[in-house]
């Protein structure tokens, strides 16, 4: 059947490893779509297609794209009786309205079956997740006030394309085939996993490269130091991505105020999986969690031999002890040279009291994904 299927994420299950990997497959079942700018993530294409303007934009109204609808029609007649593959976990921020524009628009163009498929991760593994991503995630205070709002992203799937043609899989790896989102979803949708070749993006950092960005990141607000761009944070942290080997885990004591804040949306999407989200033992407390703000902030002495010999000549002198010292070797790191961020400041501010007796813990906060 001439069909089309739209793989919306969630964000932090794997999807830019999915994109990656399928990125101009065509076989005797499946194209993928080929985006006319070149990108792997087709989010873009198809917020061109309704005029919606993007997640990082105000909401405006905006005209749909012409270039986008040209390269949809092309690819749909190219696709002919196989089915399209789109793949943007963005969708997921369209509203009702413009999800019902996008669904007319490719029956219009012949595609008769439209399918929707998903991964769902928990709400510990989401946010956690965001903590460590080394893309589209920055741990900025220690508040955990994000919504998790499932049945907000979710639910208008069901209303437009009709929840039989709506596929939500658990995001679970220790699940999947070899661990492998990949080939989890290449099972789930018919794709013959031995023509795709596996990317593997996006990998986590480990608990003592997210204390170095978090560190760099308070200490910086501080002093004043200009935020980084998104290209700077991925660029940060793909230096610090070599960097420890613990996992980053957050206290059950910073977790159970954000579960109970969100515990109906968590209902919801339970029942509509027909599966629990719960992760066995997140409620046991291990030696590595991280309980307040001082868990990050204070200077590991083997973390900071290690920015040392990364540096070697380039290391600042004298500096590591306290964490404002240890903000000026991930900045070293980082090798930037704008203005309010070349190199060291000439005067280095004071050294601050960390105290973890008298710092009350900080609430955990994360960025929009």
């Amino acid at each position: 059947m001439r069909g089309c299927i739209l793989h919306i994420g969630m964000p932090k299950t794997g999807t830019s490893s999915i994109q990656k990997s399928l990125n101009g497959l065509v076989d005797t079942n499946f194209v993928w779509y080929q985006d006319h700018k070149g990108r792997t993530n087709h989010s873009p294409a198809v917020f061109g297609i309704v005029g919606a303007a993007t997640p990082r934009m105000q909401r405006q109204n905006m005209e749909p794209e012409l270039l986008a609808q040209k390269q949809f029609d092309k690819m749909i007649r190219f696709a002919d009786g196989r089915s399209l593959l789109v793949s943007g976990e963005g969708m997921v921020s369209l509203e009702l309205d413009q999800l019902r524009d996008f669904a007319s628009y490719l029956r219009s163009r012949g595609r008769e079956k439209l399918t929707i498929a998903a991964y769902v991760r928990s709400p510990i593994g989401y946010i956690t997740s965001l903590a460590r991503a080394t893309k589209g995630g920055t741990l900025k205070d220690l508040r955990l006030q994000r919504r998790l709002n499932y049945r907000a992203l979710f639910e208008k799937f069901d209303q437009t394309f009709g929840r039989e043609n709506v596929f939500l899989w658990k995001f679970d790896p220790s699940s999947f085939p070899s661990s492998c989102v990949v080939q989890d979803f290449c099972a789930n949708i018919g794709i013959d996993i031995r023509a795709v070749k596996i990317v593997r993006e996006n990998e986590s950092l480990s608990r003592e490269a997210v204390a170095l960005r978090y560190t760099y990141h308070r200490e910086g607000s501080a002093i004043g130091w200009q935020p980084l761009t998104p290209r700077e944070r991925l660029r940060l942290s793909r230096r610090l991505a070599g960097i420890g080997s613990r996992k980053f885990r957050f206290s059950p004591d910073l977790l159970r105020p954000f579960l109970e804040r969100n515990h109906q949306d968590i209902e919801w999407m339970e029942q509509r999986l027909g599966q629990s989200l719960e992760e066995p033992g997140w409620d046991q407390h291990q030696d590595d969690d991280v309980r307040d703000e001082w868990d990050l902030l204070r200077p590991d002495p083997q973390v900071i031999a290690q920015l040392r010999e990364m540096l070697g000549a380039d290391a600042p002198k004298g500096v590591g002890e306290t964490p404002d010292e240890v903000a000026l070797l991930v900045h070293a790191l980082l090798g930037m040279h704008r203005v309010g961020l070349s190199g060291a400041p000439p005067n280095r501010p004071p050294r601050r009291s960390h105290d973890r007796r008298s710092s009350a813990p900080a609430p955990i906060s994360l960025p929009e994904a």
